[in-house]
């Protein structure tokens, strides 16, 4: 018989979850934190966002953002340009680079899962996909 607490069991399995590596292979030398930065600004309606609006939308520091933008832009993936009525707003955008470096990360992102959703089966990826929303909202306030 199994003395585990259901607490202790989820502990073990988020412990073990954190020390896989499931994240893709970088593409193109960009770091896997930075993907999250163009996609943010992919999703923006207006093509471009500030670096505080980026911090604001990924729950960053600007400094944080700042540094990760600064390297988006030497390897090409994004570019500033200063505001036209305000040049202390600058705004920033996906270059074609950005945009097709994001489009093979979507591709990546969308095998893994597909594996793993084969994996699973269907039902069984059905409930783990309804469990972690009810993670995702216990941890984000919204114990219902």
């Amino acid at each position: 018989m199994n003395s585990e607490t259901g607490a202790q069991r989820l502990y073990k399995a988020f412990s073990r979850f954190q020390r896989i590596r499931w994240k893709p292979a970088p593409i193109e030398g960009l770091r896997y934190s930075e993907i999250p930065v163009l996609d943010s600004i992919r999703r923006s309606e207006r093509g471009s966002l500030t670096i505080s609006e980026i911090s604001g939308d990924l729950d960053l520091a600007s400094p944080t953002v700042t540094q990760m933008v600064n390297s988006l832009e030497k390897k090409g993936f994004v570019k500033r340009r200063t505001g036209k009525h305000d040049r202390r707003v600058v705004d920033v955008s996906l270059t074609p680079k950005g945009f097709q470096v994001l489009e093979e990360a979507d591709k990546r992102l969308l095998a893994t899962f597909t594996a793993m959703s084969e994996y699973l089966g269907e039902e069984d990826s059905r409930i783990l996909a309804a469990i972690i929303d009810k993670i995702y909202s216990y941890f984000s306030g919204n114990k219902e």
